[in-house]
């Protein structure tokens, strides 16, 4: 596969393929997605930001730098808050991988593979905290591997949050696999209340188990140990002291 090396058509190459892979996976072809959505990150990684930006300037998306003698000082408390929400600022390129992640972590959830699901659902939400499938999907990814507290924090943190980012679907939604497609409050509540169910059933198994292993009966050997005759136990024990009374007198 030949890569591009202007940013913007690696971009745009991207794009196609994460057409592609959405395409692909509507239709359940998961490997076909998979490939295709790895492919759209590959010509994403390594892109210059600070080139893209200049690039976005040339074509008259940049602010025109300050005059010699205009005025650019800043107080510390201003400018540090400047650089912060500098660093936060959320580019075409991370809020394109944050979706690609994020559908990714929708194929390998379609597939049962909720390792993998929980990684790249965690991989779109660094490059966008704000990808609320994505932090819905981690949630219930954390709940299928067993860590209940951290699933429920997820999905409890998420159910706090304004509902008007959770609308929009890169996938349309469909009756075979609606909830990892779609995001809504009503959804977050009703996958926190199947993690609590499922939660205190396989802990009601577990003590069942553990009820089972205390009440089970003595193994043969054990019973037979015990039914031995006493004076046999005595004679053992009598001989026992023979010998090391013997034994210590040499």
């Amino acid at each position: 596969m030949s890569m591009p090396q202007d940013p913007i058509t690696k971009i745009e190459t991207a794009k196609k393929k994460k057409e592609i892979a959405d395409t692909a996976f509507k239709t359940g072809d998961l490997q076909t997605a998979l490939l295709s959505y790895h492919e759209a990150v590959m010509y994403l990684h390594g892109i210059d930001k600070n080139m893209l930006s200049a690039m976005s300037g040339a074509m008259g998306g940049a602010r025109a730098p300050p005059l010699p003698d205009e005025e650019t000082v800043e107080t510390p408390g201003v400018q540090k808050e400047k650089d912060a929400q500098d660093q936060k600022e959320l580019t075409e390129v991370d809020d394109l991988l944050s979706k690609i992640y994020s559908n990714q972590s929708a194929c390998h959830m379609k597939k049962g593979n909720w390792k993998r699901a929980l990684e790249t659902a965690e991989k779109a939400l660094s490059k966008n905290e704000k990808n609320y499938k994505a932090q819905f999907r981690k949630g219930k990814a954390q709940g299928e591997l067993g860590y209940v507290e951290k699933a429920l924090a997820t999905l409890e943190d998420l159910l706090q949050k304004d509902d008007s980012g959770m609308a929009t679907t890169e996938v349309q939604s469909s009756s075979d696999y609606p909830w990892w497609v779609h995001v809504d409050k009503a959804g977050i509540s009703a996958e926190i209340a199947r993690i609590k169910v499922a939660d205190k059933e396989r802990e009601k198994k577990h003590n069942q188990k553990f009820k089972g292993f205390l009440n089970r009966k003595p193994a043969n050997s054990y019973e037979s140990v015990s039914s031995t005759p006493s004076h046999a136990s005595s004679t053992s024990i009598q001989s026992t002291d023979s010998s090391v009374s013997a034994a210590s007198t040499v």
